[in-house]
């Protein structure tokens, strides 16, 4: 499944495609291995990008995430767009749109016992989108994105629940300090 992220502030594309290309966009990379001894331990990692197009009226970025537990692997790939209406100076109100690809497989060479099974030979595959809003002022950032919609609305019935839907919702005040060189940031 996506992974949860306490850094939602630089990542918040992931959760809602209407981030996409909003102001300068942005570049992230995140690995991480737990349990870094213990053989089989989980590796997981991101790479994250959006970028304004168009005069910034676009966006266009995408997802792709990796997870290996022991013998199961998971890739998560989405790409999506955004639309960006400027309303006033500093105000924009943005809509996207992602879609996105997730499997799962089995790590043969990490499986100790009968190899052989014909069911570890089988990817779990699924196809979804998502869809957000995102708007934003001097003051005041908000947003609200249903992820995996056609798992949420049930258009794959007889595929295997793969991965699951979630809904994103935050609001963030931007209070200046410093005569505008910092920001205080409380968020919910």
């Amino acid at each position: 499944d996506i992974p949860l992220y306490s850094q939602k502030l630089t990542i918040a594309f992931i959760y809602n495609p209407a981030v996409a290309g909003h102001t300068f966009g942005s570049a992230t990379y995140s690995f991480n291995k737990n349990y870094t001894p213990v053989s089989g331990s989980p590796t997981t990692s991101l790479l994250s990008a959006h970028t304004p197009f168009g005069n910034h009226k676009y966006g266009v970025g995408f997802n792709f995430y990796s997870e290996t537990v022991n013998f199961v692997k998971n890739n998560y790939f989405s790409g999506a767009f955004a639309y960006h209406i400027n309303l006033a100076k500093y105000t924009v109100l943005s809509m996207g749109v992602s879609g996105e690809f997730n499997t799962i497989r089995f790590a043969m060479n990490n499986i100790i016992g009968d190899s052989s099974d014909p069911l570890l030979a089988e990817s779990l595959n699924r196809a979804d989108f998502s869809a957000g809003i995102h708007f934003q002022n001097k003051f005041v950032k908000a947003g609200i994105s249903a992820n995996r919609l056609a798992t949420n609305l049930q258009l794959t019935k007889n595929s295997p629940d793969v991965i699951t839907e979630f809904y994103a919702a935050y609001v963030m005040g931007m209070i200046p300090l410093r005569g505008g060189v910092a920001v205080l940031a409380p968020t919910l």
